[in-house]
Parts: C-alpha cells; sequence; structure tokens
C-alpha cells in the first residue's frame, strides 16, 4: 500500500521498493523464475513460506483500483492483465515476502511508539499545515476499505522491511574520485561570439519557373503525402439511447426502494471534537482546561496536542472511529466530555457536540435520482437487444442505412478520416465517443463491409461500413501550390544564410576577424550566455548542434551550425571557458552526491535481493495464475486519497 504514503514513512530506499526494485527483479531474473505446473495451489513460493491466491487477489484488486483512479476511469481485470498489472504484483508480492522472511530471520520487530510517530510524520495524513489530521486519516482508510486493525498490521511490516533494506543500503555513498569529476564535466560551462545570418535580413527569391517548382515538389514528396482516408457510415448506439423510451411505474419505484431500503438507512452519527496526547497526564490536564470552558483548538495550540488545528472530526458514524474508541464515544451524552481514552495513536479526550439519530430516507426524497437510475438502466440492459435488431434487419439484406431506420437509429457519414482522427482539411473529426477504438475499428474493416457491433468506452455500442479507400499519395502540385512555393522559397533562402555563414567561417580561418566578416555578410554578431553541456534552448540562436561543436573546441577556433530557431545559421568562436568550482556551488555538489549515493545504494540492494532470491528460492506458479478467473474481481473504483499498494 500508500505510493504516497512511503513518502512520508521512509528513505529513498523504501521509495524505489515497488518501482526500480521490481524493474531490477525483472532484469535479473523473474521470467526465468516462473514455473510452469499447476499443482502447486499457491501463486508462488519464496522459501518455505507460500503465497496464497487469495492474497494474490487481493492485491491485485487494490493494484487495479490504483491503476483506475491513476488513469481516472474504471479499469476492467481483463484490461490489468493487458498491462502487465499481474506480473507487476506477482514481483511486488515476491519481494514484498522476501523482505518479510528476511525481517523474521534477523529479528526485526517495530515498537508501538515508532509506528505511531511514522503514522503522525506521514504526509498522507497531515493537514495543510503538516499536522496529523485524524479526519484524512480515517478518511484514507474507509475509502480503501481498510479496518485500523488491518493498517496497523500492515503498515508495521512494512516499517520492518524498511529497516532491513535500510540496514543493507546504510552508508552507500559515491567515492570522491568518482564525485568531483563528474561535477566538473556537468557543470563546465562556455560563452561564445556569434555571428548570425538570419533568413528574415535576406532578399526574397524571384518566383520559381514551373520546372523548378515541378522538380522541388517530386524531390521533396515526403513533405506532401495525403495519408489513407476511408470514407464511412456509422451508426452509433448511445448508451441513453431507449433512455426517453422507458416508463417508471410507481408500483416499479417502490419495488426498487423497498429491495435497497437498507441503502437508505441513516446510522446515527455524532459530531465530534477531540485531542490526542503521548501521555494520559497530558490528556487529564487537557480535559480540565476544556471542562474549564477553554475551547478545543485554545487548548490544542499550547497544550502539545498531536492533532493541532485538526480537532474537529465532523459527523461520523460508529464504524467511522477506531474500533477501541468508537464505544466509548456513542455511550456519550451530547456535550459530555470523556475521560482520556487509549489508542494505538495515544490518549484521547473527545467530546460530542450534536447527535443525529439513525433513520431511513423517505421514498419522496429519492424519488428523481431512483427513477433516472432505474431508466438508466433499463436503457443500458435494452442495448444488446437494440444491437441485436439492428444485426437481424442486416441479415435479412437490408442496408446499413435502412436497417438503423427499422430499428429507430440514425446512420452518419464521415466522408474522409485518417488514421489521426482528421479529415482532408486536416481538422479533428469531432462527435465520436471513443475515437481511438472507431478509428481501428474503421481501418480493420474491407471497403464494402460492415464492422461487428463494437463496444465502446461510454458503454454503447457502434456499428461501420467502409464505403471508399483513398490511398496514401502525394498532393498533387495543382492543389498545394501555394505551399510548395513558400517552401522552395524558404529553402533558397536558408541555403543563402548557409553559404553565407560558410564563407563567413572560410574568411575567419583565413585571418580575417568575426567581427568584419560579419560586417561583410550583413551578420549580427551577439554573445552566446554561458552554456553547459545539457544548454537546452537557451537562446534562438544557439542549437544543440552548435553546443556540442563549442565543447568540442579550443578558445579561438570557430564552429558553425543551425540555428535553434531554424531561421538562419550562426558562426561562433569560443571565446571563454569557465571551469565548475566546487568550492562554490557546494549545494549543486551535494545534490549531486546525493544522487550518486542513491545510485550506489540502489546497486547494492539489487545485489542483495538476487543472493536472497538464489539463497532461499523463488517460484512462481505460472499456470494457476494464468487459470485465475480475474473478471469475477468487483468492479475497479477511484479513491481521491490513494493508499497504493502496502499490502
Amino acid at each position: 500500500m500508500l505510493d504516497s504514503i512511503r513518502q512520508g514513512v521512509s528513505s529513498w530506499v523504501i521509495k524505489i521498493l515497488l518501482g526500480l526494485l521490481i524493474l531490477s527483479f525483472a532484469v535479473w531474473g523473474i521470467g526465468d523464475i516462473f514455473i510452469g505446473s499447476g499443482a502447486n495451489p499457491a501463486v508462488a513460493t519464496v522459501g518455505g513460506k507460500e503465497i496464497s491466491t487469495d492474497q494474490f487477489i487481493r492485491t491485485y484488486q487494490r493494484d487495479l483500483n490504483d491503476l483506475a483512479r491513476r488513469l481516472d476511469r474504471q479499469i476492467t481485470p481483463d484490461e490489468g492483465r493487458q498491462f502487465g498489472l499481474v506480473g507487476e504484483t506477482v514481483r511486488r508480492v515476491v519481494i514484498q515476502t522476501m523482505l518479510d522472511e528476511t525481517a523474521d530471520d534477523y529479528g526485526v520487530t517495530i515498537g508501538d511508539e515508532l509506528l505511531r510517530e511514522s503514522v503522525f510524520r506521514n504526509e498522507a495524513f497531515q493537514d495543510a499545515t503538516g499536522r496529523f489530521d485524524q479526519n484524512r486519516f480515517l478518511q484514507t482508510l474507509a475509502q480503501n476499505g481498510l479496518s485500523e486493525e488491518d493498517f496497523v498490521s500492515s503498515f508495521r511490516r512494512d516499517l520492518a522491511r524498511d529497516q532491513v533494506l535500510s540496514s543493507i543500503s546504510v552508508g552507500a555513498f559515491a567515492p570522491a574520485p568518482m564525485v568531483r569529476p563528474l561535477f566538473e564535466h556537468r557543470n563546465e560551462r562556455r560563452v561564445a561570439e556569434l555571428a548570425v545570418v538570419r533568413m528574415a535580413d535576406l532578399a526574397d527569391p524571384a518566383e520559381p519557373d514551373e520546372p523548378t517548382l515541378v522538380r522541388f515538389h517530386e524531390e521533396n514528396e515526403a513533405r506532401y503525402m495525403a495519408p489513407e482516408y476511408r470514407a464511412v457510415t456509422y451508426v452509433w448506439i448511445a448508451p441513453d439511447a431507449l433512455y426517453d423510451e422507458i416508463e417508471v411505474t410507481q408500483d416499479e419505484l417502490e419495488r426498487t426502494y423497498n429491495d435497497r431500503i437498507n441503502s437508505y438507512f441513516q446510522p446515527e452519527r455524532r459530531k465530534v471534537e477531540q485531542l490526542i496526547y503521548d501521555t494520559e497526564e497530558a490528556a487529564l490536564a487537557a480535559r480540565q482546561r476544556l471542562a474549564a470552558g477553554e475551547t478545543f483548538d485554545a487548548v490544542a495550540g499550547d497544550s502539545g496536542a498531536f492533532n493541532a488545528g485538526a480537532t474537529d472530526l465532523g459527523m461520523v458514524e460508529w464504524n467511522d472511529l477506531p474500533s477501541d474508541l468508537a464505544d466509548a464515544v456513542f455511550d456519550l451524552a451530547a456535550g459530555e466530555l470523556s475521560q482520556p481514552l487509549a489508542s494505538a495513536f495515544g490518549f484521547h479526550v473527545v467530546r460530542v457536540d450534536e447527535i443525529a439519530p439513525e433513520g431511513t430516507t423517505p421514498l419522496e426524497e429519492v424519488r428523481a435520482g431512483l427513477e433516472d437510475e432505474i431508466r438508466r438502466r433499463r436503457s443500458f440492459d435494452g442495448l444488446q437487444d437494440l444491437v441485436d435488431r439492428l444485426e437481424d434487419e442486416m441479415a435479412g439484406g437490408r442496408t446499413l442505412e435502412d436497417a438503423a431506420s427499422r430499428v429507430r437509429l440514425t446512420a452518419t457519414v464521415l466522408p474522409a478520416i485518417d488514421r489521426a482522427g482528421n479529415d482532408r482539411d486536416a481538422n479533428a473529426v469531432e462527435g465520436i465517443a471513443d475515437l481511438d477504438r472507431f478509428i481501428d475499428t474503421v481501418f480493420s474493416t474491407d471497403v464494402g463491409q460492415v464492422s461487428e457491433p463494437q463496444e465502446s468506452s461510454d458503454n454503447g455500442y457502434f456499428v461501420v461500413r467502409v464505403d471508399n479507400i483513398s490511398p496514401e499519395a502525394v498532393r498533387p502540385l495543382n492543389e498545394i501550390r501555394v505551399v510548395v512555393v513558400e517552401d522552395w522559397k524558404r529553402d533558397q533562402k536558408l541555403a543563402a544564410a548557409k553559404q553565407k555563414a560558410d564563407d563567413m567561417l572560410a574568411a575567419v580561418k583565413g585571418g580575417r576577424t568575426l567581427e568584419d566578416a560579419a560586417a561583410e555578410q550583413g551578420a549580427e554578431v551577439v554573445k552566446s550566455e554561458a552554456l553547459t553541456r545539457t544548454s537546452g534552448r537557451v537562446q534562438a540562436e544557439v542549437s544543440a548542434e552548435l553546443v556540442s561543436q563549442l565543447f568540442d573546441l579550443k578558445v579561438g577556433e570557430y564552429a558553425t551550425a543551425e540555428t535553434a530557431d531554424r531561421e538562419g545559421y550562426a558562426v561562433a568562436r569560443l571565446d571563454e571557458v569557465l571551469a565548475a568550482s566546487p568550492a562554490t556551488n557546494e549545494l549543486e555538489l551535494a545534490q549531486l552526491r546525493d544522487i550518486l549515493n542513491s545510485r550506489v545504494g540502489q546497486d547494492i540492494v539489487d545485489q542483495y535481493l538476487l543472493a536472497v532470491q538464489n539463497d532461499v528460492g523463488v517460484s512462481v506458479n505460472q499456470g494457476l495464475i494464468e487459470t485465475l478467473d480475474l473478471n469475477a474481481l468487483p468492479a475497479t473504483r477511484r479513491s481521491s486519497m490513494p493508499l497504493g499498494g502496502l499490502l
């Protein structure tokens, strides 16, 4: 769990556990250790410990939910398999089990104090001020379907793994003879004087004659290729195609309402405030101040409460609270202040400010939403029947247009679409919900053929007939004459700029100064910025090609290249080499050292895990995994507070 939680809990070592380590694991042999036997009921075996199918499926479901959150859409288990998520889940569970076995062998244990401190320091559970927020903690656990006990157990295991990895990589460092030379190489800067010939300063060439233009068009056909276009007729069956035809009766509403009456039941809720302390004495002192009339925020601000700034839990249900607090809180009367209550996170002082009794929401309050839901469900359920009717009509010999009309659908003509989803004017085709799948279907269907019904990402369907195919071809000159003329003129001016730059380069190599040669060619002289080897486009005049050449020159030598904006050419004279000074760039040197130390530590961890794998033995029951019915898993859900994959 906890891609985000790890950021607050652990060192760089644990942060790479689910990323780089999994990649490294793949590199050094996960494929080689897969076995095909179906006799072993466990998904994998690490040493003498089996990873059960249930454990794998629970982890895969959480990983699937996390992927859905990242992509902001529902993901089917089969899609997860196509994304390679099954293999990644197996690798991660195997690595975690290897580390669990190592932690057990070493006797690594995580005490309650370290656990509590780690949770409270975790950014995933902190408010905007950096303080632990009980509300956020409870909401995050609830949204990920975790009880407090499950979370504490899993988090404790994660911290133990962190202890193992940290102990292996502690002290990893890159040797000084590596750091300083690399720093000096990366941070050396160079300054050049530039003579720039810009196309904009050159006279326009005369209009090309017809033979010249024809020859240019032929020699540059790749510039003027028109993609393959397909003309299609399609029928789109929207998920709500039958919505307006559906009538919902009062009896159906009442029956549906009564069938799910439990979902309309609202359990008792309580508006709760609390303070949390590490000792019972501090909690008792705070309670006395609260009993004397001070507010929770006032007491929290100067009494060392863990949750200062986040004292109000709002309206909570019994299930929203940790089990060791829920009964005590729900035994309080409105306005009553509790004695200190102990939990895994410290000592709580709680007051119930308001009580909302349990009750059931009446039908009239949910009528509109329930009726809309019934209509949408029945509309969706009827889609397949509508698709079947459309196919039956075509099977009887009707055209796609006639068949669509018979079932009260509309056939739409699309005169042209290319593989990029554009029409002949290079405008994006609009109005198609699942354009990628639509394009795939169009370009995999033969001319004159009607595709099989395809399900779209909006849960609708579409059927396509390809009416005509226009193959990829060179656009005729008479259709794009204006464009070709402009291209020819630009090429002529760019060639003229290059010739002037070449003449300047020859002149300076013959003894002329750069300034004199530039004046003769009408070029502008400018100074470059201080450039590093990795400088991007810092100046329009300085291209990556020119930067590369400058770092191969000695002071006073010359180079030439096209400008970064491709609007001319520059001749450069290297004027100055600015050596990097580690003494005046201690922060950058430290950052580079940290990066190199991290990579050295990662290499050590990779080698350690390889040794553990070879020592304990790892086998993965690939045959069993391939037979698992992952489609039976529940639909994914998208959590606004991700926990990631600790379990």
